[in-house]
């Protein structure tokens, strides 16, 4: 039912579905790693993990291991939307770094441009 709100043509309708599904995804640690299960999986899409790491709820370090390592995954899709870790409140300004120093070699323009932004 959320899932099918989510693509609704009525605005109104998606922003409800929208909300409903990131309180489902965060309500618990559970949630979450089944959240992430289902990103890995490819069953929900990259951008849906772009939009949880935008809300800045707590992670478990696992959880934030979970998404760095998407850092490196052969999906251009999903390494741009796991950026959204390179934040202080889930990583050291270390850690960001060196992703980012990384990430600006990346032969994706979107994820090298976005990583290039966090190197200044």
């Amino acid at each position: 039912m959320i899932d099918r709100g989510r693509s609704d043509s009525r605005s109104d309708v998606r922003d409800i579905a929208k909300a409903r599904f990131r309180e489902l995804v965060l309500a618990t640690p559970e949630a979450v790693d089944a959240f992430l299960n289902d990103i890995e999986s490819a069953k929900l899409p990259p951008h849906d993990l772009a939009a949880i790491l935008r809300q800045e709820s707590d992670l478990t370090p696992n959880q934030v291991e979970r998404i760095e390592a998407f850092l490196r995954s052969s999906s251009d899709s999903l390494r741009f939307n796991a950026m959204g870790i390179l934040n202080d409140r889930y990583l050291s300004a270390e850690a960001i770094a060196a992703h980012a120093e990384r990430l600006h070699l990346d032969p994706n323009r979107q994820v090298s441009e976005r990583a290039a932004g966090l190197r200044r």
